[in-house]
């Protein structure tokens, strides 16, 4: 059986920010449009992934991880999947802030500009998509 390296990785690091004594202020480390922005805290976009709530925040992420991303790194193989994590959290978070700052310039959402997002959801998400995706395509 082949040593599931991107998904125990994910797994690890997220578990050792979760459990670092005095753990991450919020604060510093969420993804905050508006800092992202006007304070050009591009370091949010990767430090907001690793940072969870709680423990069933961060449970319920690495559930995920534990399952979802094991088969899809069975079936695609690890570079594929680092790659797949990469695109996924590029994405998700950049796609949070372009999106929250849109709706603050049309002051459809102020607050969503100046709230922040924490956690590994949007790449769970959207690698999820992708599994279910490539599942339904090989049902047909």
């Amino acid at each position: 059986m082949q040593f599931l390296t991107v998904a125990k990785a994910v797994l690890v690091v997220n578990c050792a920010f979760f459990i670092k004594p005095e753990g991450f202020p919020r604060h510093k480390v969420a993804n905050i449009p508006q800092n992202v922005w006007e304070l050009h805290e591009s370091y949010r976009l990767v430090s907001s992934l690793f940072v969870h709530g709680d423990i069933n925040h961060l449970v319920g992420n690495m559930s995920y991880v534990a399952q979802g991303m094991r088969t899809f790194e069975l079936r695609h193989g690890s570079l594929t999947t680092i790659l797949a994590v990469a695109a996924t959290a590029a994405a998700s978070e950049v796609l949070y802030v372009l999106v929250a700052k849109v709706l603050d310039r049309l002051k459809w959402n102020r607050r969503l500009y100046r709230s922040s997002v924490i956690g590994f959801s949007g790449v769970a998400l959207a690698m999820g998509v992708r599994l279910t995706r490539h599942l339904l395509v090989c049902i047909h």
